[in-house]
């Protein structure tokens, strides 16, 4: 065998460590991934989970606040009466203060 065969083998077993070198890295960044991809996906079902269980519990105490509401008008409808005229006269009364206080009177 020849100082070339020699080198030829030398070089094709080194490019063949490289090449299982590089082989094992990729495997090790891909498990790296997989298991980033998976942590990933676990908190996003515990963060979707932990919002459905918010949102559920928020929408729970509106509709009980709706329905006390609603009981207090009606067992109290001239108070509901009152209390919508007046809320009523209070945001016309500061639609009409903004309103003058946008116009231009200069004339």
């Amino acid at each position: 065998m020849s100082d070339l065969d020699k080198a030829a083998d030398k070089t094709k077993d080194k490019i063949e460590e490289v090449r299982k070198d590089a082989e094992a890295e990729s495997n090790r960044i891909r498990a790296r991934a997989q298991e980033a991809a998976e942590r990933a996906q676990e908190q996003g079902a515990e963060l979707w989970h932990e919002a459905r269980e918010r949102t559920n519990a928020i929408a729970g105490r509106a509709r009980h606040q709706a329905h006390e509401l609603g009981e207090a008008l009606r067992e109290n409808p001239g108070t509901a009466a009152t209390a919508l005229t007046t809320f009523g006269l209070v945001c016309f009364g500061i639609g009409l203060a903004i309103g003058s206080a946008l116009t231009d009177n200069r004339r």
